[in-house]
């Protein structure tokens, strides 16, 4: 059994036991955002190291999404995707007003010096700011086509539209 598999079912039993409808737990379950990334760095003996990364956001309806990173030769993005939704109860449970995130990347740490490590882990955290402006500047949506009314819809009123219900959403869980 994966770990996001596993993380599913303990919380599908406690959704059991809160009567939480279908569509709730699918809400709840479903992360926001997942990234995966490449990162490239040069190793203390010249030579180029090249890791993957991936960072999932799961829920930020509380406040902003917390989780720190995990450095091990076995991290994926279904581990980071089950540890992401696990902070997000750790948080809620506690109360404390934040989403829950977490990140890894695949690399053995014991392998790494302090300074590979420290390289390493501004280069992911710069190649995900690097992705989050370039998504502002490129990922411009088109116009939508209601096939039933034979109209195009505004992509702006979609966007508008999920703000609002973000904002609802966040409010109706304690957020905000």
């Amino acid at each position: 059994m994966q770990a996001f598999e596993a993380t599913c079912l303990y919380f599908d039993q406690a959704a059991k036991l809160l009567d939480l409808s279908e569509n709730i737990r699918t809400l709840l379950v479903t992360p926001d955002r997942e990234v995966r990334v490449e990162v490239v760095i040069e190793l203390d003996s010249g030579a180029i190291g090249n890791f993957i990364g991936y960072r999932v956001q799961h829920d930020n309806a509380r406040g902003p999404y917390k989780g720190g990173l995990r450095y091990h030769p076995q991290v994926d993005q279904d581990e980071a995707r089950s540890l992401a939704s696990l902070m997000t109860w750790k948080t809620a449970l506690v109360d404390l007003p934040y989403g829950g995130a977490k990140g890894g990347i695949n690399c053995d740490p014991t392998k790494l010096s302090r300074g590979e490590l420290e390289r390493l882990s501004r280069r992911f955290i710069e190649e995900q700011i690097q992705r989050e402006q370039e998504k502002r500047l490129v990922d411009a949506f088109g116009e939508m086509y209601d096939l039933a009314e034979r109209k195009h819809i505004p992509m702006r009123t979609a966007a508008f539209h999920h703000a609002i219900n973000r904002v609802s959403r966040a409010h109706a869980l304690g957020g905000m």
